[in-house]
């Protein structure tokens, strides 16, 4: 928080720029704030490890990001491009996945609820049956 207000889009992107020690040591300052970070272009950006929980991710571009480990349980995953990403061993739990693209996304060890995964493409996308 700044002046005693939320983060804008445009700081948290700049927080995650930081690396994930940052972010997450951030995160854990301010447990009640949410990152915005909606419609914004993340592709290939190296995530891993990073914790998104309830994050606003909506129609954000993720495609071949590495989010390896990363916490995105109850984020707002809409729409949002996950093409060719790296989510090995990433929590999904109770995220909103649906309109999501994981075409040819990494998915093995993931963590995810199906019911999440409304109208989401997952044409080659490698997921391990558990």
């Amino acid at each position: 928080m700044k002046n005693g207000q939320p983060l804008s889009p445009t700081q948290w992107k700049a927080l995650l720029i930081l690396g994930a020690e940052q972010w997450n040591q951030y995160r854990e300052e301010h447990p009640d704030e949410k990152p915005d970070l909606a419609g914004k272009d993340l592709s290939t950006e190296n995530m891993a490890g990073f914790n998104f929980k309830n994050a606003n991710l909506e129609n954000a571009n993720l495609a071949m990001a590495d989010l390896s480990s990363a916490n995105l349980a109850g984020a707002r995953l809409r729409n949002a491009n996950l093409s060719r990403a790296d989510l090995a061993g990433a929590n999904l739990k109770a995220a909103d996945l649906a309109g999501a693209n994981f075409y040819a996304a990494y998915l093995i060890g993931a963590a995810m609820d199906p019911a999440g995964i409304i109208d989401a493409n997952l044409f080659a996308a490698r997921r391990q049956n558990q």
